[in-house]
Protein backbone atom coordinates (compact mmCIF):
# COMPACT_ATOMS: atom_id res chain seq x y z
CA UNK A 1 0.00 0.00 0.00
CA UNK A 2 1.32 3.18 -0.69
CA UNK A 3 2.17 5.61 2.09
CA UNK A 4 1.44 9.36 0.47
CA UNK A 5 2.68 10.93 3.36
CA UNK A 6 5.89 9.87 2.56
CA UNK A 7 5.85 10.66 -0.76
CA UNK A 8 4.66 14.29 -0.19
CA UNK A 9 7.76 14.42 2.73
CA UNK A 10 5.42 14.39 5.77
CA UNK A 11 4.54 12.62 8.63
CA UNK A 12 1.01 10.96 9.53
CA UNK A 13 1.18 13.42 12.56
CA UNK A 14 0.79 15.96 10.06
CA UNK A 15 -1.33 18.83 10.30
CA UNK A 16 -3.77 19.98 7.67
CA UNK A 17 -2.06 23.15 6.61
CA UNK A 18 1.14 20.99 6.89
CA UNK A 19 -0.44 18.17 3.84
CA UNK A 20 -1.73 21.34 2.05
CA UNK A 21 1.46 23.22 1.92
CA UNK A 22 3.38 19.68 1.16
CA UNK A 23 0.91 19.05 -1.97
CA UNK A 24 1.25 22.87 -3.41
CA UNK A 25 5.06 22.58 -2.98
CA UNK A 26 5.13 19.08 -4.81
CA UNK A 27 2.79 20.69 -7.75
CA UNK A 28 4.87 23.95 -7.93
CA UNK A 29 8.26 21.86 -8.30
CA UNK A 30 6.33 19.03 -10.69
CA UNK A 31 7.70 16.27 -8.68
CA UNK A 32 5.38 14.25 -8.82
CA UNK A 33 3.21 12.74 -11.80
CA UNK A 34 -0.14 14.07 -12.09
CA UNK A 35 -1.95 10.85 -10.85
CA UNK A 36 0.14 10.68 -8.03
CA UNK A 37 -0.74 14.12 -7.04
CA UNK A 38 -4.09 13.75 -7.43
CA UNK A 39 -4.04 10.50 -5.43
CA UNK A 40 -2.37 12.07 -2.59
CA UNK A 41 -5.06 14.73 -2.26
CA UNK A 42 -7.82 12.36 -2.75
CA UNK A 43 -6.52 10.78 0.17
CA UNK A 44 -5.40 12.92 2.57
CA UNK A 45 -6.88 16.37 2.30
CA UNK A 46 -10.84 15.52 3.28
CA UNK A 47 -10.58 14.66 6.91
CA UNK A 48 -13.24 11.85 6.50
CA UNK A 49 -10.87 10.78 3.26
CA UNK A 50 -8.39 11.05 5.29
CA UNK A 51 -9.48 9.15 8.58
CA UNK A 52 -10.28 5.83 6.33
CA UNK A 53 -7.06 5.92 4.78
CA UNK A 54 -5.00 6.10 7.61
CA UNK A 55 -6.99 2.94 9.20
CA UNK A 56 -6.14 1.33 6.04
CA UNK A 57 -2.55 2.66 6.54
CA UNK A 58 -1.73 1.19 9.78
CA UNK A 59 -3.72 -2.10 9.29
CA UNK A 60 -0.99 -2.30 6.57
CA UNK A 61 1.97 -0.74 8.75
CA UNK A 62 1.33 -0.65 12.13
CA UNK A 63 4.99 0.37 13.09
CA UNK A 64 3.74 3.47 11.99
CA UNK A 65 1.44 4.30 15.08
CA UNK A 66 4.58 4.36 17.23
CA UNK A 67 6.15 7.11 15.18
CA UNK A 68 2.81 8.86 14.86
CA UNK A 69 2.45 8.50 18.78
CA UNK A 70 6.29 9.68 19.46
CA UNK A 71 5.18 12.86 17.30
CA UNK A 72 2.64 13.46 19.42
CA UNK A 73 4.38 13.45 22.58
CA UNK A 74 7.40 15.86 20.91
CA UNK A 75 4.54 17.96 19.79
CA UNK A 76 2.55 18.20 23.34
CA UNK A 77 6.37 18.85 24.94
CA UNK A 78 7.09 21.59 22.97
CA UNK A 79 3.39 23.22 23.40
CA UNK A 80 3.65 22.72 27.02
CA UNK A 81 7.09 24.29 26.65
CA UNK A 82 5.65 27.34 25.22
CA UNK A 83 3.24 28.00 26.99
CA UNK A 84 5.33 27.68 30.08
CA UNK A 85 7.22 30.05 28.94
CA UNK A 86 4.24 32.56 27.82
CA UNK A 87 3.39 32.16 31.28
CA UNK A 88 6.43 32.88 32.91
CA UNK A 89 6.21 36.13 30.55
CA UNK A 90 3.08 37.05 31.57
CA UNK A 91 4.14 36.52 35.45
CA UNK A 92 7.10 39.20 34.58
CA UNK A 93 5.87 41.86 32.42
CA UNK A 94 8.79 43.93 30.92
CA UNK A 95 9.42 47.64 32.65
CA UNK A 96 8.09 50.66 31.73
CA UNK A 97 9.97 52.63 28.70
CA UNK A 98 9.99 56.11 28.24
CA UNK A 99 8.15 57.93 25.80
CA UNK A 100 11.37 59.10 24.17
CA UNK A 101 12.28 55.62 23.60
CA UNK A 102 8.88 54.74 22.68
CA UNK A 103 9.24 57.14 19.72
CA UNK A 104 12.42 57.05 18.98
CA UNK A 105 12.13 53.85 18.51
CA UNK A 106 8.89 53.85 16.67
CA UNK A 107 10.89 56.19 14.03
CA UNK A 108 13.43 53.81 13.54
CA UNK A 109 11.02 50.83 12.76
CA UNK A 110 9.19 52.90 10.35
CA UNK A 111 12.61 53.85 8.39
CA UNK A 112 13.40 50.06 8.37
CA UNK A 113 10.08 49.03 7.33
CA UNK A 114 9.60 51.47 4.34
CA UNK A 115 13.56 50.86 3.12
CA UNK A 116 12.30 46.87 3.02
CA UNK A 117 9.12 47.78 0.85
CA UNK A 118 10.70 50.00 -1.43
CA UNK A 119 13.48 47.68 -2.50
CA UNK A 120 10.94 44.99 -2.12
CA UNK A 121 9.93 43.91 -5.65
CA UNK A 122 6.06 41.77 -6.13
CA UNK A 123 6.23 38.06 -5.70
CA UNK A 124 6.01 36.11 -8.81
CA UNK A 125 5.33 32.33 -9.56
CA UNK A 126 5.69 30.41 -12.43
CA UNK A 127 2.70 29.06 -13.48
CA UNK A 128 2.64 24.98 -14.34
CA UNK A 129 0.16 22.82 -15.52
CA UNK A 130 0.55 21.16 -12.37
CA UNK A 131 -0.31 23.71 -10.33
CA UNK A 132 -3.15 25.17 -12.93
CA UNK A 133 -4.91 21.59 -12.42
CA UNK A 134 -4.57 21.92 -8.34
CA UNK A 135 -5.79 25.52 -8.44
CA UNK A 136 -8.66 24.61 -10.75
CA UNK A 137 -9.50 21.05 -9.03
CA UNK A 138 -9.97 23.56 -5.67
CA UNK A 139 -12.57 25.46 -6.92
CA UNK A 140 -14.53 22.65 -8.66
CA UNK A 141 -14.45 20.76 -5.08
CA UNK A 142 -15.82 23.79 -3.46
CA UNK A 143 -18.66 23.54 -5.82
CA UNK A 144 -19.75 19.95 -4.72
CA UNK A 145 -22.46 18.76 -2.86
CA UNK A 146 -20.14 15.68 -1.27
CA UNK A 147 -16.57 16.81 -1.78
CA UNK A 148 -15.13 14.29 -0.25
CA UNK A 149 -16.70 11.72 -2.27
CA UNK A 150 -14.96 13.52 -5.28
CA UNK A 151 -12.93 11.36 -7.84
CA UNK A 152 -10.76 13.53 -10.78
CA UNK A 153 -10.34 12.24 -14.15
CA UNK A 154 -9.94 12.99 -17.98
CA UNK A 155 -7.46 15.52 -17.13
CA UNK A 156 -6.54 17.62 -20.15
CA UNK A 157 -4.03 20.88 -20.18
CA UNK A 158 -3.11 23.46 -22.72
CA UNK A 159 -0.95 25.98 -22.48
CA UNK A 160 -2.35 29.45 -23.98
CA UNK A 161 0.23 31.70 -25.53
CA UNK A 162 -0.35 34.28 -22.69
CA UNK A 163 1.25 32.01 -19.83
CA UNK A 164 -2.61 31.25 -19.00
CA UNK A 165 -3.43 27.17 -18.93
CA UNK A 166 -6.97 25.72 -20.06
CA UNK A 167 -8.04 22.94 -17.64
CA UNK A 168 -10.52 20.08 -18.01
CA UNK A 169 -11.84 17.16 -16.88
CA UNK A 170 -14.48 15.45 -14.94
CA UNK A 171 -15.37 14.77 -11.62
CA UNK A 172 -17.61 11.74 -10.12
CA UNK A 173 -19.65 12.55 -7.22
CA UNK A 174 -22.53 12.22 -4.99
CA UNK A 175 -25.42 15.08 -5.25
CA UNK A 176 -27.64 16.11 -2.29
CA UNK A 177 -29.65 12.87 -2.54
CA UNK A 178 -26.47 10.42 -2.44
CA UNK A 179 -26.63 9.71 -5.88
CA UNK A 180 -23.30 9.19 -7.81
CA UNK A 181 -23.00 12.36 -10.27
CA UNK A 182 -20.78 12.79 -13.16
CA UNK A 183 -19.65 16.61 -14.22
CA UNK A 184 -17.60 17.71 -16.85
CA UNK A 185 -15.86 21.23 -16.03
CA UNK A 186 -13.43 23.68 -18.20
CA UNK A 187 -10.97 26.20 -15.80
CA UNK A 188 -9.25 29.11 -17.56
CA UNK A 189 -6.42 29.78 -14.79
CA UNK A 190 -3.81 32.48 -15.14
CA UNK A 191 -0.93 33.51 -12.93
CA UNK A 192 -2.04 36.74 -10.99
CA UNK A 193 1.77 37.32 -10.11
CA UNK A 194 1.02 37.60 -6.64
CA UNK A 195 1.82 34.27 -5.67
CA UNK A 196 -1.85 32.94 -6.42
CA UNK A 197 -3.65 31.63 -9.23
CA UNK A 198 -6.94 33.81 -10.83
CA UNK A 199 -9.63 31.21 -11.87
CA UNK A 200 -12.72 31.48 -14.28
CA UNK A 201 -14.79 28.50 -14.51
CA UNK A 202 -15.28 27.89 -18.32
CA UNK A 203 -17.89 25.30 -17.91
CA UNK A 204 -19.49 23.25 -15.37
CA UNK A 205 -21.75 21.02 -16.14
Amino acid sequence: MQNYYEILGITPAASAAEISAAIKKAAERQALDLDVLTACRNHLFDNQARQAYNQQLFAARPELLEEVALEAQARAAATAEREARQAVIAANPPKKTSLIMIFGGGFILLFLLATIFSNKSPQKTTLSEFSAQAACQDVITDRLKAPSSAKFGGWQHKANGDGSYTVSGYVDAQNSFGAPLRNHFSCAVRDNGNGNAGITINGFY
